[in-house]
């Protein structure tokens, strides 16, 4: 008996007895003209066939695609091939998963008209449906990676076409300059490394999705696994790390757990060089994270939070069920599961994967052309139904998404904060965190023209979305700002012609004994600027921000242009400022001992903070990557 709201649907034009029995007429060895008469029925079946019919199609496509790769009649392989183009027009859009199992069958087949049938299909779908295709390149990018090695030229000309294609579907600008070399990859090992070494080098800007990671990931299971060269493999390590950092849901991530932790874990333990191995642990922790493992940690974090899928769908669904008819759980199983009504739950569940894996929560496009349209034929309050799954996904999406953080040492926080910033048109940073404590020394570390003074420079003016405003947290941007007019004056009334010093009502000998602390003399303090060497202006900078009363002092390469005998002196003023006020330094250095005195680092590269962590950890060839040389 039917729970409440619930009834078994009426009978299609296309039965399961009739799927089964074209299936069995298909499989007559000895048979041509059964086999030939089982494809034309086929086509007339799909030619007739309403939507009512569809999830009986796709079974029947299986059969369609094998009987395109018929061996011994061109006849039955003809026919074979119409049935194929009969069926394909009259596949929801959203059809894609379902279709994967018959696509991946003609994939895997020994026949390979078979195989080009099925590339036909996949190429189909992603004509009508690109964002439904690329919602399932976790699956499909490593089956059609194996076709793209087969033995037979057509094939393998046909199957890198369709790479391309599905290549459009990613809809990532930071990788689609490198997309013709990643297919390249596939088919040519000896790419790999080329494509490494610029994808390492590649700033991500935009957040990256499954699309994007399944496109990466035959490059970066080549790169991890490549025999005899560690630096490929900390590359593809740095890669993984980096892009990373830009997966804002856990389920983007998840798919790509058991293909590249174990081979990031091999590295860790296999590799001699300490530095390889601390690149890919990093990597390791990163993925996790991105996966929805907080800490991390290896325990209990490799399935990450789970993806969309028909077993989950399924769930919701049957449970949504329970809620509105009232019936048991029990019951409500036993129906969807049964003569009539499976069929279509199984493709409801298929379309509704497809559509939330495409994170597609549009519920017109639900009612019009998903779900809804088969729930319809045996539970009467669909469209309340599918907006509460469509509602109970975006929740848990919404509710995933993420922006990666780097955790500090213990200590009191003074900003953590998420943000972006632009330069005119140009994105500068995308997604970024910044997370500073006090009484602590961070170093910016990048290339020239990333965005490290201009990130600087945003602190302190207050552009910089969610830092703390200046009655909170205080900044003060360290600069050779000394005004040609200034230069005449002694250094005390240089000091303390600042409105903030000022506005502290700081005296002349609150000053001189100040500067007297950074080791100026009694005739340099009232001796004019003009007299001071580089070296001794940035000290006196250094002297007038612990005037000012900063939180944080932003220093943009405070030894540019000082001799190396001075950037020592420099080095004890700053690591004095910090243990006698417990003020934190934000700094942007290119020299390597400077930079080594550091806490912390962050590493831009124009678009993103692409690295970060605890200087002490790192090796000298690391840092010198990012640094602004």
């Amino acid at each position: 008996m039917a729970p409440s709201k619930c009834n078994v649907p009426a009978a299609a034009k296309i039965s399961v007895a009739d799927v089964d029995s074209l299936r069995e007429e298909s499989k007559k060895k000895k048979d041509e003209d059964a086999r030939k008469a089982a494809a034309d029925k086929i086509t007339e079946l799909a030619n007739a066939a309403s939507f009512a019919e569809e999830p009986y199609l796709i079974d029947l496509l299986e059969v369609a695609i094998n009987l395109a790769g018929d061996n011994k009649s061109a006849n039955v392989r003809a026919a074979g091939d119409a049935a194929v183009a009969a069926i394909q027009p009259k596949l929801s859009e959203f059809a894609v998963r379902p279709a994967l199992k018959p696509i991946f069958v003609g994939f895997q087949s020994q026949f390979w008209q078979s195989t080009m049938a099925a590339l036909r299909v996949l190429d189909g779908f992603i004509e009508r449906n690109r964002k439904a295709v690329a919602a399932n390149l976790p699956e499909i990018i490593p089956e059609l990676a194996q076709v793209m090695v087969h033995m037979r030229d057509e094939v393998k000309k046909a199957s890198t076409e369709s790479m391309a294609k599905v290549a459009t579907c990613v809809g990532n600008l930071d990788i689609e300059p490198f997309i013709p070399t990643l297919i390249e990859c596939i088919n040519n090992v000896d790419e790999v490394p080329e494509c490494v070494h610029k994808l390492a080098a590649t700033t991500f800007v935009q957040q990256v999705e499954s699309p994007t990671l399944s496109i990466m990931g035959p490059l970066l299971q080549r790169g991890l696994f490549f025999q005899q060269s560690t630096p490929i493999k900390r590359k593809a390590a740095v890669i993984i790390d980096n892009m990373c950092k830009l997966v804002e849901d856990p389920m983007d991530a998840a798919p790509f757990l058991p293909k590249l932790l174990p081979l990031l874990k091999r590295a860790m333990d296999e590799v001699a060089d300490p530095e390889c191995r601390q690149v890919c642990t990093r990597a390791y922790k990163t993925l996790l994270q991105a996966a929805g493992n907080e800490t991390g940690a290896e325990e209990g974090g490799e399935e990450g939070k789970g993806v969309y899928n028909e077993e989950t769908v399924s769930e919701q669904f049957i449970d949504l069920l329970v809620e509105s008819s009232g019936a048991s759980k029990e019951d409500v199983t036993a129906f969807v599961q049964g003569e009539g009504v499976k069929v279509y739950f199984d493709y409801i569940c298929s379309l509704s994967a497809n559509a939330l894996l495409a994170k597609n929560f549009d519920l017109d496009t639900w009612t019009k052309s998903c779900a809804t349209s088969y729930l319809k034929l045996f539970f009467s309050e669909a469209e309340a139904m599918t907006k509460s799954l469509v509602e109970r996904a975006e929740q848990v999406y919404e509710s995933s998404k993420k922006v990666f953080v780097v955790e500090d040492e213990e200590g009191e926080d003074l900003c953590k904060c998420d943000f972006s910033l632009a330069y005119g048109a140009l994105i500068l940073l995308n997604n970024a965190t910044l997370h500073m404590k006090k009484g602590k020394r961070y170093g910016l570390c990048g290339p020239n023209g990333c965005g490290k003074s201009t990130l600087m420079k945003a602190i302190n003016n207050g552009q910089v979305e969610n830092f703390p405003p200046p009655e909170e947290l205080r900044t003060v941007y360290v600069e050779h700002d000394i005004q040609g007019d200034q230069h005449t004056m002694n250094v005390v009334e240089f000091v303390l012609s600042d409105a903030i010093i000022q506005s502290h009502g700081t005296t002349k000998e609150q000053v001189s004994s100040t500067l007297l602390s950074f080791q100026f003399t009694e005739e340099m303090i009232n001796g004019p600027v003009v007299a001071l060497s580089g070296g001794w202006k940035m000290k006196l900078a250094l002297a007038r921000a612990i005037l000012m009363k900063a939180d944080i002092l932003l220093l943009d390469e405070p030894t540019e242009g000082i001799q190396p005998s001075i950037i020592l002196d420099i080095e004890r003023a700053v690591q004095r400022i910090i243990k006698e006020t417990g003020i934190s330094v934000l700094l942007v250095e290119q020299h390597l001992h400077f930079v080594r005195q550091s806490n912390f680092y962050y590493a831009m590269q124009r678009g993103g903070i692409v690295s970060s962590g605890p200087t002490s950890s790192l090796s000298d060839t690391v840092i010198q990557e990012f640094l602004t040389v």
